[in-house]
């Protein structure tokens, strides 16, 4: 009776055992497949943040092109305002000298007058 009952506990644990080996199989698996998907989603993750990476880098680039074309307008504009400024000075100059070239032909036709009176 004592080896009928051990005989039987044996076979009552050799059934629990391969139940353990079964759901540790299970496991196993199971958390094989969970790490491939972590390791994808790992890589994914990385080749998001590397497209991150180059949006802001050529985010940046922009900005950088941006305030070098304001930079090339505000000088254009600083040089524009220069030779408008010329242009004011050299008309000022243009009409002072019609205004004595005027002044001088008066001059000449005054004297001509006189001259012809003499």
């Amino acid at each position: 009776a004592k080896v009928k009952e051990l005989n039987f506990q044996v076979e009552k644990l050799t059934v629990q055992l391969q139940e353990k080996k079964r759901d540790l199989d299970e496991e196993v698996t199971e958390t094989q497949a969970k790490q491939i998907e972590l390791d994808k989603t790992a890589e994914e993750f990385r080749a998001r943040h590397k497209e991150r990476q180059e949006v802001l880098r050529q985010w940046q680039d922009a900005i950088a092109q941006v305030k070098a074309r304001d930079e090339e307008i505000q000088r254009a504009g600083e040089g524009y305002a220069r030779a408008k400024e010329e242009v004011r000075v050299a008309r000022k100059e243009l009409d002072s000298e019609r205004a004595r070239l005027e002044s001088l032909k008066q001059d000449c036709a005054d004297m001509e007058s006189k001259s012809k009176l003499v």
